[in-house]
């Protein structure tokens, strides 16, 4: 991953194209240049990209970059991040991606490599699709390549494959339990509780890292999961009997049972 590519200059840009390892994959995609304005395919095909990696994993685009992986730049643009804004502000659904001009990286006076970094988006956001002229493509990435979900199957596998938990899923999770802590009544529904229990699971069947202190964050989300149903329990009983500080009580410890543990266990959020 090129995370820290912030710090890069010309130089540690080049030395990683070099590197065999380096090519277009479920992270990275490599383009010229930004569509021109009357370029339709290219502005449609943009679109699906930033689909792709909002469905799936948090994911780049090195505009400037040739089929060579040889870094050419594009003409140096103080336009280029709302250029890219006006594109994909429009035929994709939900239009709620995350991104950011992540890096600008001088080729020479005049030409830039630009990244930007797309986030995978929170599962309640899922999937988006892209649709022109009544047809609906929702875009996922496939070794290195753009592609489209075709049935149940691949959307199932989009949302919930196992090994799609931990660590990518585990800010997943972070919105369930973000969600959690902002809601007045904490329900949480069916595919929250699958993320939740496969998030378990992976904890304990994990060999990567320390297994007390993974074993300890299981405890932990288990007692969420234990004043979550509490906290139902009181709010369900409270407008009867007047006990609403037996709810206000409950909600307040499980939202301090939350911040702590998104505090404590940072490293598997």
């Amino acid at each position: 991953m090129i995370d820290n590519c912030r710090k890069w200059e010309l130089k540690q840009l080049k030395e990683w194209l070099k590197n065999p390892l380096t090519q277009e994959n479920k992270y990275y995609d490599f383009k010229t240049q930004l569509p021109h304005s009357n370029d339709k395919k290219g502005k449609d095909r943009l679109r699906k990209e930033f689909c792709s990696f909002a469905n799936m994993r948090d994911g780049y685009l090195l505009f400037g970059i040739n089929d060579d992986l040889g870094p050419i730049g594009c003409n140096n643009d103080k336009d280029f991040q709302t250029k890219i804004s006006h594109i994909i502000s429009c035929l994709i659904f939900p239009p709620t991606i995350k991104w950011d001009l992540h890096h600008v990286i001088k080729v020479n006076k005049s030409r830039s490599v630009y990244i930007i970094k797309v986030y995978e988006s929170a599962y309640y956001n899922k999937p988006h699709v892209f649709c022109r002229d009544k047809k609906i493509d929702i875009p996922i990435r496939n070794n290195g390549h753009l592609d489209n979900i075709v049935n149940g199957k691949d959307l199932q596998d989009l949302i919930l494959h196992e090994d799609r938990f931990f660590p990518q899923y585990g800010k997943q999770v972070k919105h369930v339990l973000d969600k959690l802590k902002k809601s007045f009544k904490p329900e949480i529904n069916l595919l929250e509780m699958t993320l939740l229990q496969g998030y378990q699971i992976y904890l304990k069947e994990t060999s990567i890292g320390d297994k007390q202190f993974l074993q300890s964050a299981i405890s932990d989300i288990e007692k969420i999961e234990e004043l979550r149903t509490k906290c139902i329990q009181s709010f369900s009983i409270s407008p009867f009997k007047g006990s609403e500080s037996d709810y206000n009580k409950s909600k307040s410890e499980i939202d301090k049972a939350i911040d702590n543990y998104i505090g404590k266990y940072k490293e598997l959020l």
